[in-house]
């Protein structure tokens, strides 16, 4: 559910022009994310009748995405599938029960174009997944459409979580059609681990939504039975999924998103062992210079070296959370 993208799908449905609509930043396409190595305990496999989900799904969350769906907790999903891997996930639905439907256009990533399917360039798809056809024909129309409230509802994102999306799309706008600093401002206590979505830019991820906050109840209820079920099928993946979702967040306009590894609260300072890149850029740089945070607010931190403050940020710009 990106607005930036479901600006244009209409009218490239409509007018049938190739590659000429530009696609603003998305969430979803606009960092690469940083190859995390797993944990030797923690294998890349889901079992679901006898077959795997990685060897169909290859990011952590997009298979965690379809498995949620599969045990009735989602009813629906969607997915941006490379052209040339569509047939795969077909065939996986055709053998696994579940229906699909393909986006009636296709999607440049690395330039963020819609084009139309004749398109005869590399190109993804959206792929629109669940056990109810009618709910699967749904999230497709809802999408093309850009009713955003009846699509966040049939993929089964909280209605507080879908008014919050819809209520903040011009803010949003301006910040890459991120939602996170919001999420953040919203936040009152530590939240648990299973409200993050904001390592989603490392694949890993429990919900797919943005929480209106991320003390949200509905979120966390949602998260925590998702976490339930992922320990249910891999209990050594769901572990480290819990390790990387974790801890402090730092969520910045400018730089994105930077997830603090190996940390530590003494008090009010955050020692830290290593900042987990988005893309690079001088905050990043910066916290790999550093060791630990002092944190004075949701929009006010230092970064520092032992001792010595390196920067001091603050600002509706920056966001802080931590989470148990």
């Amino acid at each position: 559910m990106y607005r930036a993208l479901q600006r244009s799908v209409a009218s490239a449905i409509s007018s049938r022009v190739a590659s000429s609509e530009r696609v603003p930043d998305v969430s979803s396409l606009q960092a690469v994310p940083q190859t995390i190595p797993l944990l030797e305990t923690a294998p890349l496999q889901i079992l679901y009748h006898n077959q795997n989900l990685f060897h169909t799904f290859l990011e952590i969350n997009d298979a965690l995405e379809v498995l949620f769906v599969l045990e009735g907790l989602r009813p629906a999903c969607r997915q941006l599938v490379h052209e040339d891997d569509v047939h795969r996930v077909v065939g996986f639905c055709e053998s696994s029960g579940l229906h699909w439907e393909l986006s009636d256009f296709k999607i440049l990533k690395d330039q963020e174009l819609l084009v139309v399917p004749e398109y005869p360039g590399d190109s993804h798809y959206f792929v629109y997944l669940s056990r109810n056809k009618e709910v699967c024909q749904l999230a497709k129309f809802y999408e093309a459409t850009r009713n955003d409230a009846l699509f966040g509802e049939v993929l089964g994102y909280p209605q507080c979580c879908v008014r919050f999306y819809i209520s903040n799309y011009a803010r949003a706008a301006k910040l890459r059609d991120d939602y996170t600093l919001m999420s953040i401002a919203n936040t009152h206590f530590q939240p648990s681990f299973v409200t993050n979505n904001m390592a989603r830019f490392f694949s890993v991820s429990l919900i797919s939504h943005f929480p209106c906050s991320y003390n949200c109840p509905e979120t966390e209820k949602m998260g925590s039975a998702f976490f339930e079920c992922l320990t249910a099928h891999n209990s050594s993946l769901a572990e480290y999924v819990k390790e990387v979702l974790q801890g402090p967040v730092i969520s910045h306009a400018s730089t994105g998103v930077h997830l603090l590894k190996g940390a530590k609260a003494v008090g009010s300072t955050i020692w830290y062992k290593e900042p987990w890149l988005t893309s690079p850029n001088e905050m990043h740089a910066t916290l790999r210079l550093c060791n630990n945070i002092k944190y004075l607010g949701r929009n006010h931190i230092q970064l520092c070296q032992d001792g010595h403050v390196v920067e001091d940020v603050s600002g509706d710009h920056v966001g802080f959370v931590m989470f148990e």
